[in-house]
């Protein structure tokens, strides 16, 4: 039988950043292109502090609707279709009328522009500059802080005397006993518990403005943030050693999500930036060091943190926090460093394939996984194993001077009847052995086996958050 459509259940995704391409593949940011004409004079241009000047170019790019267009105009069609598309289909029109419309763009960027500046004025910018190396994650409720506990307690297998601060919003931190038997439960990893002063909005379906704020306020220079359900593999050292040593471009790594941002998105023109050929970002795992770039990463922090105090807008851009920090980062012109390989997709096939022969897969070795983030385990109520396949292309490098591979990539996320959530990525118009589905115990020389075992055994659950 030949499988026309796998169903790929629970898990999004193992992100493919490993110890060794991290040292070796690094990729400058694109050039971001500037233009020295504007509709205004400057004459009603706010005046802030020393540090927002690598900002002031947004005020002074131009306004009439064809040069506003002209941004995402140099997006391959192909992009769009790359996108998230409920997305799509739920903001076009308002994008269509913000790219119309030059003093709303304006207006969009001029506020933004104040969000950071309020934080220079209030010396959020002194406080947070940070020393030392350590993990920042969040976590609100029981159900998220139970699952992070057990993330950390794989954390630790690998790096016991990493410090780690937990945030959360100030009326859902843990009580004392709470917090008491927590830390005694991770001895010896040393954890102190924070809050953001932002507030939970209870009208959002989810609060993603927590992280922004987290990773500014952190105590620690050089920082891994964690989402609570996303295992890191091994041992984090090569991670922050490379960061401490300035050999990691930028000074920060980002992963890739499933999508791309499409010319019809306006962020190009709110930006003035011309399309690149970047992947949206799982945030579930930022390496960031606040002093690099001459320490402007430290302000894109905060410009990432300007963007969550206005996040009905700027998070409709691509679907929650993750992508203002890379849109930070295109804002003050800043290169970073691009995890060298697409998403890999795992969990259960609802339609089984044979599994293939060890022989099949000669000659497709791959850098090894450094995280499995989990982020639809949330979603499912089917028992265990949750684990049995990993599904993922086999020329997955996403910088390559040829972009035919990268340009067939396709994705879907639904809701089947029985429950939960499914994923699957495929290539259009696939050759045999373009895509490749392989039995998880054995996949990556076999390390993930018994994953699944020792995460239920540090108190992981699926099906709650």
């Amino acid at each position: 039988m030949v499988l026309q459509r796998p169903l790929l259940l629970f898990v999004l995704p193992v992100s493919t950043l490993s110890f060794v391409l991290v040292i070796w593949l690094y990729l400058s940011s694109p050039y971001l292109s500037r233009s020295s004409t504007s509709t205004f004079d400057g004459s009603s241009a706010p005046s802030f502090p020393a540090q927002v000047p690598a900002l002031d170019r947004l005020l002074y790019l131009p306004l009439k609707q064809d040069d506003l267009e002209r941004w995402g105009s140099t997006c391959p069609e192909i992009y769009t279709e790359q996108s998230n598309q409920d997305q799509v289909r739920g903001n076009e029109e308002s994008w269509r009328k913000l790219l119309a419309n030059g003093t709303a763009v304006y207006e969009r960027r001029t506020q933004l522009y104040r969000n950071v500046a309020d934080d220079v004025a209030s010396g959020v910018m002194e406080k947070t500059r940070g020393e030392g190396r350590g993990i920042v994650t969040t976590a609100g409720n029981a159900n998220t802080l139970q699952n992070l506990k057990a993330t950390l307690k794989m954390v630790r297998e690998d790096n016991p005397l990493l410090p780690v601060e937990i945030f959360s919003y100030p009326s859902e931190t843990p009580n004392q006993p709470t917090r008491v038997a927590f830390e005694h439960e991770l001895k010896p990893l040393r954890i102190t518990w924070r809050t953001v002063e932002g507030r939970k909005d209870s009208k959002a379906w989810k609060n993603f403005q927590l992280k922004p704020e987290a990773i500014l306020r952190s105590s620690f220079k050089n920082i891994l943030y964690i989402d609570s359900d996303n295992v890191p593999l091994g041992s984090l050292e090569s991670l922050f050693e490379r960061l401490e040593e300035g050999t990691v471009e930028g000074g920060a790594v980002f992963w890739p999500d499933l999508t791309r941002d499409g010319g019809k998105n306006p962020i190009w023109a709110l930006l003035g930036i011309h399309c690149t050929r970047d992947f949206q970002l799982d945030s579930g795992a930022i390496l960031i060091s606040k002093t690099a770039n001459g320490g402007l990463n430290h302000l894109a922090l905060a410009l990432a943190n300007a963007m969550a105090k206005d996040w009905e807008f700027w998070f409709s851009l691509s679907g929650g926090d993750k992508d203002a920090f890379r849109y930070a980062f295109y804002a003050l012109g800043l290169p970073y460093t691009r995890a060298p390989h697409y998403l890999s997709s795992a969990g259960v096939y609802s339609f089984l394939p044979p599994p293939p022969s060890s022989s099949s897969n000669q000659g497709a070795q791959h850098a090894l996984p450094l995280f499995v983030h989990a982020n639809l385990l949330k979603h499912t109520f089917l028992p265990s194993p949750f684990f049995k396949h990993v599904k993922r292309i086999r020329d997955d490098l996403v910088h390559q001077p040829n972009e035919d591979t990268l340009r067939r990539i396709r994705n879907e996320v639904w809701s089947p009847k029985r429950g939960g959530l499914c994923v699957d990525i495929w290539l259009t118009k696939e050759k045999e052995g373009e895509t490749l589905i392989e039995p998880w115990d054995e996949v990556f020389d076999g390390m993930l086996k018994g994953y699944e075992r020792r995460w239920i055994t540090a108190g992981g659950r699926a099906g709650v958050f």
